[in-house]
């Protein structure tokens, strides 16, 4: 039988300061460009109406944000489209993608005119989209009152104001 040597090894144990260095800065730039494109998504500024039965919506690859600024300006991407360039864009993604593998979320400001995000339904409607949800957000506990459009001015009164200023009744009639 051999015999094992009795010898004990003794090596210094490094730690190797470079790939942890390099594993970092891969992580910084990943974040980096994660953070900046749901920037460029959510379009800063854009002031979604209220819903009390909004649910949290789960962005990813399969979904496109259309924003509508108040100004009636509609965005993809972070660039100004008009309405017939983003329904031939929604139809060249369905034709790649297919109608029901992608989702198109409407991000519309409160203060914008209806007509804007009508004519976003609209295209999705003719390319062929058939998943489009419109972008709310919860209100916060402290306003949770509801806001309506004062039919003289046009301005955002509550409804407290409304039924002061038009009474109490059942109100308003549509």
């Amino acid at each position: 039988m051999a015999k094992h040597s009795s010898r004990k090894f003794k090596e210094d144990v490094e730690f190797q300061m470079a790939p942890m260095i390099d594993v970092v800065f891969q992580l910084l730039i990943f974040f980096f460009c994660v953070t900046t494109f749901a920037k460029i998504q959510s379009e800063e500024g854009i002031l979604l109406a209220t819903a009390r039965s909004a649910e949290t919506l789960k962005k990813d690859e399969t979904s496109l944000v259309v924003n509508v600024r108040n100004d009636g300006v509609i965005k993809v991407n972070g660039e100004a489209v008009t309405v017939p360039a983003l329904e031939n864009f929604l139809k060249d993604l369905v034709e790649q993608k297919g109608s029901k593998s992608f989702e198109v979320i409407i991000r519309s400001d409160r203060k914008s005119k209806y007509g804007s995000t009508k004519d976003v339904f609209r295209a999705c409607a003719r390319a062929g989209c058939v998943f489009v949800k419109l972008g709310v957000e919860k209100p916060d506990d402290e306003k949770q009152r509801s806001f309506l459009l004062d039919p003289t001015t046009g301005e955002e009164i509550t409804m407290e104001e409304f039924e002061e200023e038009f009474g109490d009744d059942e109100g308003p009639s549509f």
